[in-house]
């Protein structure tokens, strides 16, 4: 087993399927439309492991002026199978809210860690080609910008045979 920590910068964008450039991509976000902003695949021969409370879930997420969403912006962990097609399986869902009053390095803190640890319907292993993906919610019309954007969280992989 080790720790696989997990960035933007290893993402991928869920409607081209192409790894996201941090440097110049951006998603636009409807009012109240909850979507998928990024995933990352399971490695092929590996599994993964969420575990049942996130404790090291390092998030700030700005428009393309390098403003903070907005605290009531729903995040949502989720996960599919390979063989789905459109279905996200929701894991948890929390407001931006604790995240966005704290700074990158407060998030890092032991000092902070009641703040942004929360529990979630987890443990969850993922197997080889499974996707799990980061959904947003925003109480209005905006456009997130990953390059000026953070999120970093690890999971645990093992190796394993069919």
């Amino acid at each position: 087993m080790r720790k696989v920590e997990l960035f933007f910068s290893d993402a991928y964008d869920p409607v081209s399927k192409s790894s996201i450039d941090v440097t110049s991509d951006t998603v636009s976000l409807t009012a109240n439309v909850k979507r998928s902003i990024a995933y990352w695949k399971v490695p092929r021969g590996a599994k993964w492991r969420v575990p049942a409370v996130i404790n090291d879930l390092v998030l700030k997420l700005k428009d393309d002026s390098g403003n903070e969403l907005n605290e009531q912006t729903e995040i949502t962990i989720g996960f599919k199978g390979p063989s789905e097609r459109e279905q996200i399986y929701e894991l948890t869902t929390f407001v931006y809210r604790r995240y966005k009053n704290l700074t990158i390095q407060q998030q890092q803190s032991k000092d902070y860690d009641t703040a942004v640890v929360f529990p979630s319907d987890l443990p969850l292993e993922l197997k080889e080609d499974d996707e799990l993906h980061i959904l947003v919610k925003s109480p209005s019309d905006v456009t997130l910008s990953f390059a000026n954007s953070t999120i970093a969280f690890s999971v645990e992989e093992y190796n394993y045979h069919k």
